[in-house]
């Protein structure tokens, strides 16, 4: 149930979520990028999904970033970019109706000291040891002109 990538003028290779609907479950649906329209089924109670991305995407994602990259690594960049998109695709389609959500896999809470304040830092014996101090301040040289 994962999409493929490619495209075809203003259509994508997408895949529906419902099995057996259409042949091979792999067809082309036509929506406009720009206007963030997505695909749409012949049927409207099937779920679609497209995960490709394509080289124009990561060619916008290297310019705002700044990267340099020849044709080689953008065609490179987007194949393994839309694998890893696939692989959360597929991640998607777990059951976890019946897994109670959880920030951290074991069940240990943090042992804190009690919140007293207390002195932490003996000020005279490290400007004991300091090359230049006065009236309890640290003096260092002038480095702006």
């Amino acid at each position: 149930m994962l999409a493929t990538g490619g495209e075809r003028g203003n259509a994508r290779l997408v895949e529906c979520r419902q099995p057996g609907a259409h042949d091979r479950g792999i067809f082309y649906a036509t929506f406009c990028r720009r206007a963030g329209m997505a695909p749409v089924c012949s049927n409207p109670k099937h779920e679609i999904t497209t995960v490709s991305l394509t080289a124009d995407d990561v060619r916008k994602v290297a310019r705002l970033a700044r990267l340099g990259l020849d044709e080689g690594a953008i065609a490179e960049y987007a194949t393994q970019l839309s694998s890893i998109l696939d692989v959360v695709d597929h991640l998607e389609t777990a059951d976890t109706d019946n897994v109670e959500p959880m920030s951290h896999p074991l069940d240990l809470t943090a042992r804190l000291r009690p919140d007293v304040a207390q002195a932490t830092v003996d000020r005279e014996a490290f400007q004991a040891i300091a090359p230049d101090t006065a009236e309890g301040l640290y003096r260092v040289p002038k480095v702006i002109e």
